[in-house]
């Protein structure tokens, strides 16, 4: 009598980590190795351009990793999470994953600026995502359009405002802020002349209202 083992059958399953596999830089996320596993193992993790953050990762089969690898020119790199178990048992095959890991995007809002009246521009300027301006105290102005980097706006009430602009790149969102202050125009009154004694020079003397000092 003989009979035929499936030796493949006695093998250990290849476990492949699971998690976030699209992510801004300098964040962290949670990745885990989901099986049922042999008594005394002990999970390898092996992780290039991040870092481990959880202690004695040997013991844990859930990790956080923080991608904190800096290419510079804030480009985007790839990320890379293998991973095997060690037990009384064979090793398991080691698995590697890939993480698209994105860098935060960089807008500018541009200089504080003060103009008299009630419109000016903003001076700014967007990176590489989605983006959109808002007053941020939701005060009752107009931003046409909000979606360029140089919108006009429009106010009711003279004084300073705070815009945001706000970015999005593959969920990775940065904002920046500029100060816009509007200011009531000067108008001046009717000239008015004052002789000195000697009658060789004279002061001019001008009443001014509105508008904000020094004139």
């Amino acid at each position: 009598y003989c009979e035929k083992l499936d030796e493949d059958a006695f093998n250990q399953k290849k476990v492949c980590p699971k998690g976030d596999l699209e992510v801004c830089r300098g964040e962290t996320a949670r990745y885990t190795s989901d099986t049922i596993f042999p008594p005394n193992v002990k999970h390898i993790w092996s992780v290039s351009n991040g870092t481990i953050l959880t202690p004695n990762s040997i013991n844990n089969s859930t990790i956080d990793i923080q991608w904190d690898f800096d290419p510079g020119q804030g480009i985007p790199f790839i990320g890379k999470i293998c991973y095997h178990y060690e037990s009384d048992c064979p090793a398991s095959p080691e698995c590697c994953i890939e993480i698209n890991v994105h860098p935060f995007p960089r807008p500018s809002a541009g200089p504080d600026k003060s103009t008299c009246g009630l419109i000016n521009t903003i001076d700014g300027k967007f990176d590489v995502g989605g983006f959109d301006w808002r007053e941020i105290t939701n005060s009752p102005v107009t931003i046409s359009p909000s979606n360029v980097p140089n919108p006009t706006v429009t106010v009711q009430f003279y004084r300073s405002y705070i815009f945001v602009i706000t970015e999005t790149n593959f969920g990775c969102t940065a904002s920046d802020t500029v100060v816009l202050s509007f200011h009531q125009t000067p108008s001046n009154g009717i000239p008015t002349f004052i002789c000195e004694p000697a009658q060789t020079s004279y002061t001019m003397k001008v009443d001014i209202t509105d508008g904000k000092q020094p004139y």
